[in-house]
């Protein structure tokens, strides 16, 4: 088949001209379209004969013929057509005649066409009522002599896109099975229609598959992308009326599940081995009123390539987990925060957790005293918070308190005193002039809605904002790291009327406000509880990974699926399809993206979190991205 090159050439003056005319009869339907005129002699003919198979024949009572010139500027032929490949406004612009629907019965002048220039010859047959049922095709040079051109109507075929679910494969496996079912206009099923599907990917289109009805169905194995990550399957039947049907699939590899030895209350990924070599940080929960840092560090040669590290000790609990990015530091640090009496001093707990497993007890003054936290905030390090020495970790404690900590875990600040705001995502982005912001996204206290969160940007010098309303979820928010994206987004969940969509957003300040700019607000299927942001294919572009809830009906467990967004686009959205969750054991799943493998391409972590302290194991699930 041809490839379209876009663009339209004016079309010259004909140099010469011709009258025609049209018969049509009986199932072979004859076409004259007569006397292609030359200055000098008698003129040449071209004859088209069009013959219409049963059951079509009987059904047809008019015929539509176009002659299309195409333009050398943007070359086509019957193939493009028929497979969409055409634009419509070439197809226009190249259209030279366009006749009068002929009923399929007496002869009838029709207007002449230019001799010299290549023709595409378009007829379509139409029912009662106007629907388009058979088309035929077909391309013919320049006219020096009497031709006759010949003609086969095709039947136009319906796709059933109904039965086209989303594609699960899985890297190493053999590929999976397209199957399509095709009927006619009266649902009769079509034979020998021939098929095109073509795999889109963030590595590009892989070559077009084409197969072929029988008894109106039929079966292609895919040929798919050469690394993991979404894919579309763009499905085309020849001569279908509808949109190209895409098809969403991801490519992964199986998942590795790693058994936990007790339950987890949270989950957090960095670079917390020694020397930075990366791993999960576990908030393990071994009995109740207990808590301790349990390290999953990568090392290829423990299995499912992931080595455990207990803790040495454990601290009284409750207590929350975080991240922190020390200046001068090779790795990320595991963080305990408990409102607990520090050990021999005063204020509460404040634990860094060693590549070993020992747990170093501090103190730190919490904004509140005698409160339990909340939640711990870890967020990447920006170009702000290098020259100011800003604050990288948020405590938020019962009663909507929260305080900026440095990293010495000393009280920089309150953070919004006096206003019942808590702090939900803090991170780092980037206006369209380079300059970069932190962003706080807060939520009311007692809010329990998810939408309706408010906004606040801190620029260098630690000036906030805001703060502004910012209509998204709470759980689906997140600030990726750097990337090679220049500016740099952030991700945002947000309810659309009854729907979904993932957006990647700018910020920035202008006339002391700040600003959002949503670049892309891609529809996801189901509602998102958690969004990350990454490079799950090493291109260094923003990809977005989230965890859906399924549906579910009352007294059932709930059901999990991924989503992942490639930051490659294909016909105005990002390429996305889901991953099925169906065989992992998830009680309240969460999620991470860190390259754990270090192969240039970030992995997918679902962490179980335990419904309540001391009920027993839980489990990690890595589905390894890249080759």
């Amino acid at each position: 088949m041809a490839s379209l090159m876009r663009g339209a050439a004016t079309r010259p003056s004909p140099p010469s001209r011709t009258e025609a005319r049209a018969a049509i009869a009986g199932v072979r339907a004859l076409l004259t379209l007569g006397a292609l005129v030359t200055a000098a002699c008698a003129p040449p003919r071209i004859e088209l004969v069009l013959t219409v198979p049963e059951p079509y024949a009987a059904e047809v009572s008019r015929l539509v013929v176009r002659a299309l010139a195409p333009q050398s500027a943007a070359p086509f032929n019957c193939d493009a057509l028929a497979f969409g490949q055409v634009d419509p406004l070439i197809a226009e612009l190249a259209t030279e005649r366009r006749y009068r629907p002929i009923d399929r019965r007496g002869t009838f002048a029709l207007e002449p066409v230019d001799r010299l220039a290549p023709k595409v010859f378009l007829v379509d047959g139409l029912a009662e009522g106007e629907t388009r049922i058979v088309t035929a095709c077909g391309e013919i040079g320049a006219v020096d002599r009497d031709q006759t051109l010949a003609l086969l109507a095709e039947p136009v075929p319906s796709l059933a896109t109904s039965g086209l679910g989303p594609i699960a494969a899985t890297l190493g496996a053999p590929p999976p099975t397209l199957k399509l079912e095709l009927r006619d206009a009266q649902e009769r099923r079509v034979e020998g229609v021939a098929v095109v599907v073509t795999v889109q990917s963030a590595s590009g289109a892989e070559m077009p598959l084409l197969g072929t009805t029988r008894a109106g169905t039929a079966e292609l194995a895919l040929k798919l992308p050469p690394r993991a990550g979404p894919f579309l399957a763009e499905v085309r039947p020849k001569w279908w009326d509808g949109r190209v049907a895409a098809v969403p699939g991801v490519l992964v590899r199986a998942p590795v599940i790693r058994p936990l030895p007790a339950a987890a209350a949270d989950f957090r990924a960095g670079r917390v081995g020694q020397g930075g070599t990366p791993g999960i940080a576990v908030l393990a929960l071994p009995g109740a009123g207990e808590a301790a840092v349990l390290q999953l560090i990568r090392d290829s040669s423990a299995p499912g390539g992931l080595r455990e590290v207990p803790p040495k000790a454990s601290i009284p609990g409750p207590a929350k987990l975080g991240m922190m990015d020390f200046p001068g530091r090779d790795r990320d640090v595991p963080v305990l925060v408990s409102a607990r009496p520090c050990p021999g001093g005063s204020g509460a707990t404040w634990v860094e957790v060693q590549p070993d497993g020992a747990h170093t007890p501090k103190c730190f003054t919490p904004p509140a005293a005698g409160v339990e936290p909340l939640a711990l905030l870890s967020t990447h390090e920006c170009l702000a918070a290098k020259e100011t020495g800003a604050p990288r970790v948020v405590a938020i404690m019962e009663g909507g308190t929260s305080g900026l900590y440095r990293p010495d875990g000393t009280l920089e600040r309150p953070l919004f005193p006096g206003q019942p705001l808590l702090p939900r995502a803090s991170g780092c982005v980037a206006s369209e002039d380079g300059a970069s912001y932190r962003l706080w996204l807060l939520r009311h206290l007692g809010d329990t809605s998810g939408v309706g969160l408010t906004a606040a940007l801190e620029q260098p010098g630690g000036r906030l904002f805001g703060p502004l309303p910012w209509r998204g979820l709470e759980l689906g928010v997140d600030f990726p790291g750097p990337l090679e994206d220049s500016p740099r987004p952030f991700l945002a969940t947000q309810l659309q009327g009854n729907s979904f969509t993932v957006s990647r957003v700018l910020a920035g300040v202008q006339e002391e406000l700040p600003w959002f700019r949503i670049l892309s607000a891609d529809p996801v299927p189901a509602m998102p509880v958690a969004t990350r942001g990454g490079d799950i294919d090493g291109d260094g572009h923003l990809d977005a990974v989230s965890l859906l809830e399924m549906g579910r009906q009352p007294q059932e467990t709930a059901g999990w699926a991924l989503w992942v967004s490639s930051a490659k686009q294909h016909r105005g959205q990002h390429i996305a399809g889901p991953v099925n969750l169906e065989g992992l054991r998830l009680q309240r799943p969460w999620l991470g993206l860190i390259d754990l493998d270090e192969d240039g391409a970030d992995d997918i972590v679902l962490g179980d979190v335990a419904e309540t302290p001391g009920s027993g194991s839980g489990q990690l699930a890595v589905y390894f991205m890249g080759r």
